[in-house]
């Protein structure tokens, strides 16, 4: 559907008083990368989902949305951030990757974009936008965390075996987790290859590799 069908059912279902099924119907127009190609677009779309925002989770996320304003990098790190807390992960990743073109290589909208991704399941679009900031992938524990974090969920165990040592030198003493982490992945990762691959068509292991440590 386009976007305009999209707006047109789902503002038919919130007039009904379905805000539900108003919310799962403009859904696709916002998650991540959405169907935002305009300002125009952008203000329309969001502040109709103010309106659903209101209805599904009250008067204070619908004043959040609405006076987000969307030529405002900060505005919109607050409004992804408050979506990822209300686990609107694919929703937060699209207001932020608006936050990162409009102010590219900050740390924090990087690292929260990233977030949003990767909780969004969208790991192979997490390493992508890592990979654009090299000096930050340089600087940054956590940005180096995250790409070998994310390269392994998607069956990449290159990436993360590459990065370990430079996130065991830049790390602080209250940030050895972050190596630790990803050591024991890749050690666990190596001790279970004679009986797979975990390749591509394999990632339940990889999954499991990680998600038992979190």
């Amino acid at each position: 559907m386009t976007y305009e069908e999209l707006r047109a059912k789902a503002r038919e279902e919130l007039t009904q008083g379905d805000a539900g099924a108003a919310f799962a119907t403009f859904r696709p127009a916002l998650d991540y990368p959405g169907l935002l190609d305009s300002d125009r677009r952008w203000t329309d779309a969001f502040g109709f989902f103010a309106l659903i925002a209101g209805a599904l989770a009250g008067a204070a996320l619908e004043k959040l949305v609405r006076d987000t304003q969307l030529d405002d990098p900060a505005a919109l790190y607050d409004l992804g951030y408050e979506l990822v807390e209300q686990g609107l992960n694919s929703i937060a990743a699209t207001v932020l990757a608006r936050a990162n073109r409009l102010a590219p290589g900050s740390e924090n909208v990087i690292t929260e974009f990233v977030s949003a991704l990767e909780r969004a399941g969208r790991h192979q679009e997490a390493c992508v936008v890592l990979r654009r900031e090299p000096k930050l992938l340089e600087s940054s524990l956590f940005c180096s965390y995250l790409l070998a974090f994310n390269a392994m969920m998607t069956g990449d165990l290159d990436e993360p075996r590459a990065r370990l040592p430079l996130i065991r030198r830049i790390a602080k003493p209250d940030q050895a987790w972050a190596a630790e982490r990803i050591g024991t992945f890749l050690a666990r990762a190596d001790a279970i290859r004679a009986a797979s691959p975990l390749d591509h068509r394999d990632l339940t292991p990889i999954a499991r590799l990680t998600t038992e440590y979190l």
